[in-house]
């Protein structure tokens, strides 16, 4: 999580040495603008364990939890 910056694009730190399969997933600054509270996210995973279906339902699900009061 890096809640104190609003980022557009983050590039997940690898090593190709070492098997690394394990999906990254980060949070940005919450920013209110107009009345309309964002977020970045970035969500980083490897294609061979997951599909982008799956990726979408975690978006959703999390969309959903931040849309309540």
């Amino acid at each position: 999580a890096l809640p104190w910056v609003n980022f557009t694009s983050l590039s997940h730190a690898r090593s190709f040495t070492l098997p690394d399969s394990c999906p990254k997933i980060s949070f940005g600054k919450m920013i209110d603008e107009n009345g309309k509270k964002t977020m970045a996210m970035s969500i980083h995973v490897h294609h061979g364990l997951m599909d982008g279906y799956h990726v979408g339902l975690f978006v959703n699900a999390f969309q959903d939890l931040m849309n309540q009061d």
